[in-house]
Order: C-alpha cells, then sequence, then structure tokens
C-alpha cells in the first residue's frame, strides 16, 4: 500500500469523526431542548437543530467513506473496470511514439502517385491525395502523443494493395507491346527465308529452297501461336479494365 493511499485514509478517518462529533453534539443539544420549557425562542432553536440534523446526515450519506482503503485498492479497481494493463503499463513518461508504419504508408502512396501507368493514375489521384492528407494528420498527432500506431497502420494495408493492383492493370496498347515486337520479328524472319528460298531457286540450289520450305512452314506456325496469344492478351486486359469503365466514362462526361 502506498503512502498516499495512507494519508488519504487517515485525512479520511479525521473527517469521519468529525462528522460522528457534530452528530453527537447536535443530539445531546436536541434533547436538552425537549426536557425544557419551551418559548417561542426555544422552538426556534429547535426547528434550527433538526434542520442542522438533516444537513449533517446528508453530510454523512455524502462524504463518509469508511473503507477508504479498499476503494483505493489498484488491483481492485483493475478487476472491478476489467482492466488488462497495469498503471504503470498504462502511462510510461519515457515511452516514445511509434507511428515508422505510418510514414510507411505514406512513402507507398507517394510511389502509387508516381506509378508508370499514366492513365490509370488519373483515376485515382484524388483518392491517393486524400490518403496522404490523411496519414498527414494522423503522423502529426502522434508526434504528439505516446501512442503505437503499429497496429493502427495495418488498416489500410489491404486497400493498398488493392489499390497497387489497380494501378498494375495495363491497357490493351501496353499490354499488347512484347507480343507485337514478337510477331514483326516473326515476320521479318519469315520476310528473309522467303528471299534466300527465291534465290536458291533462281540459283537451281533445289535442297536449300526445300529446307527454306519447311523453316518457313515452322516460322508460319510460331506466327500462328502469336496471333493466338495476341488475341488471350486483349481479352485478359479487356476483363481487367472492365472495372474501370465507368469511371471513365464519368471522365469523358465530367472534360465534353
Amino acid at each position: 500500500m502506498t503512502d498516499v493511499t495512507l494519508e488519504a485514509a487517515r485525512k479520511q478517518k479525521i473527517h469521519n469523526l468529525k462528522l460522528k462529533t457534530a452528530c453527537l453534539e447536535n443530539e445531546e443539544f436536541v434533547q436538552e431542548l425537549h426536557v425544557s420549557e419551551w418559548s417561542e425562542t426555544q422552538k426556534q432553536k429547535l426547528a434550527a437543530a433538526h434542520e442542522k440534523a438533516h444537513e449533517l446526515l446528508a453530510a454523512v450519506e455524502a462524504g463518509t467513506k469508511w473503507n477508504l482503503t479498499q476503494a483505493y485498492d489498484i488491483q481492485k479497481l483493475m478487476r472491478v473496470c476489467g482492466l488488462e494493463m497495469s498503471v504503470r503499463e498504462l502511462y510510461k513518461p519515457e515511452d516514445k511514439p511509434q507511428f515508422m508504419d505510418i510514414i510507411a504508408l505514406k512513402k507507398t502512396l507517394q510511389e502509387l502517385k508516381q506509378h508508370r501507368n499514366k492513365t490509370r493514375i488519373v483515376s485515382f489521384t484524388g483518392t491517393i491525395d486524400n490518403g496522404l492528407s490523411k496519414l498527414e494528420k494522423v503522423e502529426e498527432e502522434l508526434r504528439r502523443s505516446q501512442l503505437d500506431a503499429t497496429e493502427l497502420a495495418q488498416v489500410p494495408v489491404n486497400v493498398l494493395k488493392n489499390l497497387e493492383d489497380c494501378m498494375n492493370v495495363q491497357n490493351v496498347q501496353a499490354a499488347l507491346v512484347g507480343n507485337e515486337e514478337q510477331i514483326n520479328q516473326q515476320l521479318m524472319s519469315i520476310e528473309k527465308c522467303k528471299e534466300i528460298r527465291n534465290i536458291a531457286l533462281s540459283d537451281g540450289e533445289m535442297s536449300i529452297a526445300e529446307e527454306q520450305f519447311y523453316i518457313k512452314a515452322q516460322l508460319l506456325e510460331r506466327l500462328v501461336e502469336l496471333v493466338r496469344d495476341k488475341f488471350r492478351i486483349i481479352g485478359v486486359t479487356d476483363d481487367e479494365n472492365r472495372m474501370f469503365s465507368k469511371i471513365h466514362e464519368v471522365q469523358k462526361k465530367a472534360y465534353q
């Protein structure tokens, strides 16, 4: 038990004794008035004594704490309030705020704002700016506190992941860049093969011409696969971009 608790209990005990003494003195005074001959002045004194008794009773009921020592028991307070942390754990002057995860979230949003997919950034600029503004306010409050924001920083993680996934969705032109390069290379190889075959035929080199014919057939088969892959990429990209069609329509109307 702390010295502060003992001192509070001592003061409360003195206060209780003073109230008890005042009640006894008032009771004796009332009894004396009842046994003497009553004059008008005595009746007024008796009424005043009764009023004083009511005041004392109210003071006793409101101000007396007979079990002060138990009331200041921290363990009982924790049980009654369902506390899980001790008073010392709830407040430590040396504790520093933990907000590095909040700064990491700000960095992620700033990187998304500089995303390579410029056509998609337009759709989410407002969302990113709003998020940065709110995180800056949170950081400002945390710097003035002793709070640990580790758990708080986990709240928007899923939203940021979805936002990043949306930003990574390409338009059809960007998605087809690699495929079209391969198709162009394949067409150039086919033309080169035709050129070699024609020269071989004009020179009477039938074996070379026949070899180039088989090479051309293989190149054409690969070309067909690349064209099929092109249509597959177009379909997948269209599906990925379908969720943004409404955004595009709103933006289109806004600029009209």
